[in-house]
């Protein structure tokens, strides 16, 4: 007997899953014989496609978006990725592992800078880019411990303008203004006790943003 080598070609556009080879072989004395093997051929990502609902957001937003794989043979296949989203100065904020075919949730930061943000899921070599913008959000946030206001800017852009504070109650009004801006999650303390006389007063900015009740200063 003899041993007869050959090398069969796959189409680099076949089809994942199992496939039968039949080898059929007859020689010059017209013996001939018959046998078939079974080959399993895996899928290989060729490319992704990547889809999201809107394009606008504000910190604490969610983003729900999916990536789609396709193999060799243009027909959707799950596949293990990674996601990396950067932020608008390009510095890298976030990282992680992901499913294709499957809706995946990613929270925009508190204090996201405003600006493009880019979104990129690849395996290997193959990858596809998205982008969403991070709108400017202007948020003041203010609460009353002991004698003292606190004021924190709880937004993504700095508060440029001076800080004014209204302070009504006790028959007068008063406007307390502190000549400075406020950087972003930055705190700003004012000791009322220091500002006004003792009462019960309301307390609100000029944007209206916040408004508190505060008793016996």
């Amino acid at each position: 007997g003899g041993e007869l080598q050959y090398e069969l070609q796959i189409l680099s556009t076949i089809t994942t899953g199992t496939h039968t080879v039949y080898v059929e072989v007859e020689d010059m004395n017209g013996n001939s014989g018959t046998a078939q093997a079974q080959i399993e051929v895996m899928p290989i990502a060729t490319s992704l496609e990547l889809s999201f609902e809107g394009t606008n957001y504000i910190p604490k937003d969610t983003l729900e978006f999916e990536v789609i794989a396709t193999d060799q043979a243009e027909e959707e296949m799950n596949a293990g990725l990674t996601l990396e989203v950067s932020d608008s100065t390009g510095a890298l904020a976030s990282q992680r592992d992901i499913s294709s075919s499957s809706i995946t949730s990613y929270k925009i930061p508190e204090f996201a800078t405003p600006g493009i943000w880019q979104i990129k899921a690849y395996i290997d070599e193959v990858e596809v880019m998205g982008q969403i913008t991070v709108d400017e959000y202007e948020n003041i946030e203010m609460w009353v411990e002991g004698e003292n206001l606190y004021i924190k800017n709880a937004g993504n852009v700095r508060f440029k303008d001076d800080l004014q504070v209204l302070v009504s109650g006790a028959g007068y009004d008063y406007t307390i203004t502190k000549k400075r801006s406020v950087a972003v999650n930055e705190t700003v303390v004012i000791n009322l006790a220091e500002e006004v006389p003792s009462g019960s007063y309301s307390i609100e900015m000029p944007t209206g943003s916040a408004l508190l009740n505060v008793v016996n200063v």
